[in-house]
């Protein structure tokens, strides 16, 4: 089998994961609601306000940061927000573990699982 084809097949399996199957149903719920859209518009508003003051070296005030630290209550407390939040932090554990198993196989390196066998053949990874 190709590497592609190999690609192919870790891609689908990822899509096909109930973590990627949840995020989009979180994704979609949100798309429908638009109070939570409206709490997440804001808050990536004054967020990129808040970089443009930093990358330019001004000074955040306690104003803007009571008021980004307020949004991100706000979409604490919004059960549609909270969820994709969850999926999203779900799915991105996810990729980490798929991202660890692939640098450590490229590396060449053994995760060191208790068992005594080469890289990873014993089915630790």
């Amino acid at each position: 089998m190709s590497l592609e084809a190999k690609a192919e097949n870790l891609a689908d399996a990822i899509a096909n994961s109930s973590e990627f199957e949840e995020l989009k149903d979180a994704e979609a719920k949100l798309e429908e609601n638009e109070e939570a859209q409206s709490i997440m518009q804001k808050f990536q508003s004054k967020q990129q306000q808040v970089q443009m003051m930093q990358q330019t070296g001004q000074e955040i005030d306690e104003d803007v940061k009571e008021e980004l630290q307020s949004l991100r209550s706000e979409m604490q407390d919004n059960d549609v927000i909270s969820e994709l939040m969850s999926k999203q932090q779900e799915f991105n554990k996810i990729m980490e573990e798929v991202n660890n198993v692939l640098s450590t196989a490229i590396q060449g390196e053994e995760e060191d699982c208790g068992h005594d066998h080469g890289g990873c053949a014993g089915g630790c990874c």
